[in-house]
C-alpha cells in the first residue's frame, strides 16, 4: 500500500483551513486513506496565528509554523521533507475537495511514468463553500467575471485523456518522493511566491517528466483569495520578480518574457516522447495515448 501524505499551506486563513478539512473529512474514496496530514502556518500575523492553531486543535490536525511568512516554495517543502511519504499531496487552503479525489490522483502517481499531477476544478466565491460542504448544488463561476457559467459543468469529462503539462497546477498536485528528490524540490532560493510550481514543473520536464492535468474529479477553488485578503504579501511586485527569475534560470529570452512558457515548453516537451497513460473515473479505468506537445 502506497504510503500518502497532505501538506496544507496556509497564511491568515483558519476560515478557508476549516472548510478545506471539513471537505477532506466527509470526502469518499473508497479504501484509500491518507497516512499523514500537516498543515503549516506560513507566519501568520497574531491574532490569525492563533485562530489557525485552534481549527488544527480542534480537527486533530498537526500544525507546523513558520515565525515569519517565507513563501509557498519553501512552505512546499518543509511539508514534503516533514511529510516524508512516498507520495504527497499539496493543496492550497482555498480549494474543497470532492468524492474520489485522493483515490483518483494517487492511483494516476503510482500507474504512470510522469513527473506531478493535477487535479481540475471549478472556481467558486467564498460564499459558495458552505452549500458546497452541505453538498447542495453550486454552479461554477467564470474566473474573470466571476459571474455564474453552468456551461462549465460540462466542458470536462472523466473520459478525456488528462492532459500534458509542462508544470502542474499549484493549488491541488501531487507528486512522488523519487520524481521531487530527482529534482531537488522546489527552489525556495528564487522563488518565494508565484512561478514555484512552473520552475518544478519545468525541472521535471528537463529530466524528461510530463505532468499532468486529470479530467476527473473537479474541485473547488476560490482564486488567489490568499492574496486578495492579504495585501501586505504584495502580489504583484512578487509575481514580477517571481516571473523574472523564472526567465533568467530558463535562459528565456526577453520577447518571450511576458509568456515565458512559449519558450520553455517547446524546449523541454518536445523531446519527451509520447506514453499510454491509465487513469480512473468514478467506477471505471481508462487508459489511452497521451497527446503530441
Amino acid at each position: 500500500m502506497t504510503n500518502i501524505g497532505l501538506g496544507i499551506p496556509t497564511y491568515n486563513g483558519a476560515e478557508r483551513l476549516s472548510y478545506l478539512l471539513r471537505s477532506i473529512s466527509i470526502s469518499r474514496s473508497g479504501i484509500l486513506r491518507f497516512d499523514r496530514l500537516k498543515v503549516l502556518d506560513d507566519g501568520s500575523p497574531m491574532p490569525a496565528a492563533r485562530k489557525v492553531r485552534q481549527v488544527c486543535e480542534i480537527l486533530g490536525v498537526e500544525l507546523l509554523v513558520h515565525e515569519e511568512n517565507m513563501g509557498i516554495a519553501k512552505s512546499w517543502n518543509d511539508l514534503t521533507t516533514q511529510l516524508d511519504t512516498e507520495v504527497t499531496i499539496l493543496i492550497n487552503d482555498d480549494v474543497l475537495v470532492v468524492d474520489d479525489w485522493l483515490r483518483c490522483l494517487v492511483y494516476f502517481l503510482v500507474n504512470n511514468q510522469c513527473g506531478s499531477a493535477s487535479l481540475p476544478f471549478y472556481f467558486i466565491n467564498p460564499e459558495d463553500a458552505p452549500h458546497i460542504l452541505r453538498r447542495e448544488e453550486v454552479i461554477p463561476r467564470d474566473p474573470l467575471t466571476k459571474q455564474l457559467a453552468s456551461h462549465k459543468l460540462y466542458e470536462i469529462r472523466e473520459s478525456m485523456t488528462p492532459g500534458i503539462l509542462m508544470c502542474p497546477a499549484g493549488n491541488i498536485f501531487g507528486f512522488t518522493r523519487e520524481m521531487y528528490d530527482l529534482v531537488g524540490g522546489f527552489d525556495d532560493k528564487m522563488f518565494k511566491s508565484f512561478f514555484e510550481e512552473s520552475d518544478f514543473g519545468t525541472k521535471l520536464a528537463e529530466k524528461g517528466y510530463k505532468s499532468y492535468g486529470l479530467t476527473y474529479p473537479m474541485c473547488w477553488h476560490v482564486w488567489s483569495q490568499t492574496f486578495r485578503e492579504n495585501p501586505e504579501l504584495e502580489a504583484a511586485e512578487t509575481i514580477r520578480r517571481s516571473q523574472q527569475n523564472y526567465c533568467e534560470k530558463w535562459g528565456v529570452p526577453e520577447e518571450f518574457f511576458m509568456h515565458p512558457f512559449d519558450y520553455t515548453n517547446p524546449k523541454f516537451m518536445s523531446k519527451i516522447q509520447r506514453q499510454k497513460v491509465k487513469w480512473i473515473g468514478k467506477s471505471k479505468q481508462y487508459e489511452a495515448w497521451d497527446a503530441n506537445e
